[in-house]
C-alpha cells in the first residue's frame, strides 16, 4: 500500500477480507429464491449455512501479522493473537 499512498505513524490500514474466506453473496438464482422467503426464515437459513463454513476463525487459531518492507529495511514487528471464544 505504501507504494501508492503515503502512510504516517498512527495511520490505520483496513484491508478487508478476500473472497471465499467468510461471508459472500450467494449466486443470483439463490438470491432470487431467498427474496421470496420471509425475512426470519431467510436469515435463519443464511446463518445455518455460514455456521458450517470452515474458513472462519476457530477457537484456538493463531493469527500472526507482520509489518515490514520487502527488503527488510523497516520491520515494525510481529503481533500474535490467539482466537478465544467467549464462554
Amino acid at each position: 500500500m505504501s507504494r501508492f499512498q503515503r502512510l504516517d505513524a498512527g495511520d490505520l490500514v483496513l484491508t478487508g477480507t478476500p473472497v471465499g474466506t467468510a461471508i459472500s453473496a450467494p449466486p443470483k438464482p439463490i438470491q432470487t429464491l431467498f427474496s421470496l422467503l420471509p425475512s426470519r426464515v431467510k436469515w435463519k437459513a443464511f446463518f445455518n449455512s455460514q455456521a458450517n463454513n470452515p474458513n472462519y476463525l476457530q477457537d484456538g487459531d493463531l493469527v500472526e501479522v507482520k509489518i515490514a518492507t520487502d527488503d527488510g529495511a523497516v520491520e515494525l514487528g510481529t503481533q500474535r493473537t490467539m482466537v478465544r471464544f467467549a464462554q
